[in-house]
């Protein structure tokens, strides 16, 4: 751990995990909307949330463990594919949001975004493990 700060270490993880916490509340948002259907669906991704909080991740300093820098790049790749898929889904929908996901080709793009996700948390898990926090 030689030149890696345990206490930025540690407060940036808090950090990560308050912006995990918005994604998972944002994609609530979003999955309820969506069984509202479309016109609810594309309202809510027409509020940008998504967008902001990739800016937010985009403008967190990285403490120098590799493990951090690939743990935001896997972040801010699986919101990016996460917000191309939504609104393929949303520009060329069908009747109803399931049928707008799979006729766009938007799961395509959504079920890329949540491997770059899972590979993130898997690095949060492990980050967390190596720092004892």
């Amino acid at each position: 751990m030689g030149g890696v700060d345990k206490e930025e270490i540690v407060q940036w993880i808090a950090g990560v995990a308050v912006l995990l916490q918005e994604y998972a509340r944002i994609g609530e948002r979003i999955t309820d909307a969506g069984e509202k259907g479309l016109t609810a669906y594309r309202e809510v991704l027409a509020e940008g949330e998504l967008p902001a909080l990739l800016e937010m991740i985009r403008r967190m300093p990285i403490p120098k463990d590799s493990k951090c820098k690939q743990m935001k790049k896997n972040f801010e790749k699986g919101i990016e594919l996460e917000i191309k898929g939504r609104g393929i889904s949303a520009k060329y929908g069908g009747e109803t949001l399931s049928d707008s996901i799979l006729k766009s080709g938007a799961a395509y793009w959504l079920r890329f975004s949540e491997v770059f996700i899972d590979s993130m948390r898997d690095d949060f898990r492990s980050l967390r493990k190596k720092y004892q926090i």
